[in-house]
C-alpha cells in the first residue's frame, strides 16, 4: 500500500497529527453562559491579542500565562522502550513509548511516526532544557484504536514548549502496525496497565538518563483520545461491570481475555492514584464495561472534549455526570480527527488544535500546578471564550 492509502486508510480507523505549530487565533469576548458573569467580569472582558489583555488592576499586575500560544521552548522528542510482566500468566509486555519535552535546540532531523507521518514540530533527540522548578510536570496520552503516539503530536508539542514532559505509549496490539483482530478483551485492561507501567518506568529511570531525578510523578494528567478515551476513564477509577462483562464472555467463550484470571484484573479495578485529572477527547464513557453507574466512582476532575460533527455520545456522557467534578468543551465544526491527525474539513486544523491546547493546557495548569490565576479561570468557567467555535458545559 503507498503512501496515500495508508493516509486514506488511517483517517478512517484511527487518529493523528500532522502540521507544524499554530498560528495565532482571534478571542471572542464573552461564554456561553454570559448570564452567569459577575459584573466585574463583563468590565474585565475585551477583546485582545492575548489573555493578558484580559488582566485588571483588580488582580495582579504579574504578566498572564498565554495558553494557547507555543511555549518559550522547542521540542525534543525521544523513544525507550518498557517492559511489564501482564496479568493473568500473560508473560511479558513490551512497550515503545514516546517522549516530547522542553529544549533549547533551534535545529535537527525531525522524527516520523510509524514510517508514514512527519513532525516537523519536534527535534529528534534534541538537548534538554531545565526543568522551570524543581521537576518537569507530566501529560501522558494514550491514542485511539489502531493509533500510535504521535497521534496528538500537536497536543504533546504545545505541553513540551511549555515546560513539561509529555509521553505516550504505543498500545501493542492495537496501533497501526500491529493491530490484533479480533481485538482481545484484555486490551481494555493491558491499556490502563500499560500507563501504570510507563510511570513505573520513569521512576526507575538510571542516572544516566537526562530525566533521573527531574520528573514530577506522583501527580500526573492523563488525556486519551478515541478508544484511549475508555483508558482514561478506567485508569481514573471508573469501575467494571462485572456481570455485562460475563454475558460478553459467555457469548464469546474463546474471546483471548475472558479467563478467570482476565476477569480478575477487570474485578479489581485499574486506577492509578498518581492520576489527578483526565482529558477524555472525541469518546464517550464505554457503558457496555462500566455499566450505567461505573463511572460515577471517578473522584478526579474531568474535561471531556468533542466535536460537534463528531456524534460520539458526548452529550449522554455529560449529561450522566451531574455528580462529577467534570467540564465539555464542544468545538462546533470540529471532528474525530480535530483531537488527533486533522484534516476533517469541517474545522480549520490549526484553530481547533490551538483550541484543543489551550483548554488542555489551562486544566492540566489548574489541577496539577493548582494555577489560581485569572487566566485560567476564565477559561474555565467559560468567561472568555477563545471563540465562537467553542461551546462551553458546565453541570
Amino acid at each position: 500500500m503507498g503512501l496515500r492509502g495508508s493516509v486514506a486508510l488511517f483517517l478512517l480507523v484511527a487518529c493523528a497529527d500532522k502540521g507544524p505549530h499554530e498560528t495565532s487565533i482571534s478571542r471572542d469576548p464573552g461564554s456561553q453562559d454570559a448570564g452567569e458573569k459577575s459584573s466585574t467580569d463583563s468590565e474585565i472582558v475585551q477583546s485582545g491579542d492575548s489573555l493578558s489583555a484580559h488582566r485588571s488592576d483588580a488582580v495582579s499586575a504579574s504578566p498572564g500565562f498565554v495558553f494557547d500560544t507555543p511555549g518559550a521552548f522547542s521540542v525534543g522528542y525521544r523513544t525507550t522502550t518498557v517492559t511489564y510482566d501482564r496479568p493473568a500468566g500473560g508473560g511479558p509486555r513490551t512497550l515503545d513509548v514516546h517522549l516530547w519535552y522542553p529544549s533549547e535546540d533551534t535545529d535537527g532531523a525531525n522524527p516520523t511516526y510509524e514510517k508514514l507521518f512527519p513532525d516537523e514540530g519536534s527535534l529528534l533527540d534534541a538537548s534538554l532544557a531545565p526543568p522551570a522548578g524543581d521537576a518537569y510536570p507530566l501529560l501522558i496520552f494514550s491514542h485511539g484504536h489502531r493509533g500510535f503516539a504521535g497521534n496528538a503530536a500537536f497536543l504533546m508539542r504545545h505541553f513540551a514548549s511549555h515546560g513539561w514532559l509529555a509521553v505516550a505509549p504505543d498500545h501493542t496490539g492495537n496501533t497501526l502496525s500491529d493491530n490484533i483482530e479480533p481485538r482481545p478483551l484484555s486490551i481494555y485492561y493491558l491499556r490502563s496497565l500499560d500507563i501504570s507501567a510507563v510511570l513505573d518506568a520513569l521512576t526507575d529511570l538510571g542516572e544516566g538518563d537526562p530525566l533521573f531525578g527531574k520528573l514530577a510523578l506522583d501527580k500526573v494528567i492523563l488525556a486519551g483520545h478515541s478508544f484511549g478515551v475508555h483508558t482514561a476513564w478506567a485508569s481514573a477509577g471508573a469501575t467494571f461491570d462485572m456481570s455485562a462483562l460475563q454475558v460478553r464472555c459467555d457469548a464469546d467463550p474463546e474471546r483471548v481475555g475472558c479467563s478467570a484470571e482476565d476477569l480478575a484484573v477487570f474485578e479489581g479495578g485499574l486506577s492509578d492514584a498518581r492520576i489527578v485529572g483526565i482529558i477524555p477527547m472525541a469518546g464517550s464513557i464505554n457503558r457496555d464495561f462500566f455499566g450505567p453507574e461505573g463511572h460515577k466512582d471517578v473522584k478526579i476532575p474531568i474535561l471531556a472534549m468533542s466535536g460537534g460533527a463528531d456524534p460520539v455520545g458526548a452529550d449522554t456522557q455529560f449529561h450522566s455526570c451531574s455528580e462529577l467534578d467534570i467540564l465539555w468543551i464542544e468545538l462546533e465544526g470540529g471532528c474525530h480527527q480535530t483531537f488527533g491527525f486533522g484534516g476533517c474539513g469541517t474545522l480549520e486544523d490549526s484553530l481547533g488544535f490551538q483550541l484543543v491546547g489551550a483548554y488542555a493546557m489551562a486544566f492540566a495548569r489548574r489541577h496539577l500546578l493548582n494555577d489560581q490565576s485569572p487566566e485560567a479561570q476564565w477559561l474555565l468557567d467559560g468567561s472568555i471564550s477563545l471563540s465562537d467555535k467553542v461551546v462551553l458545559h458546565r453541570p
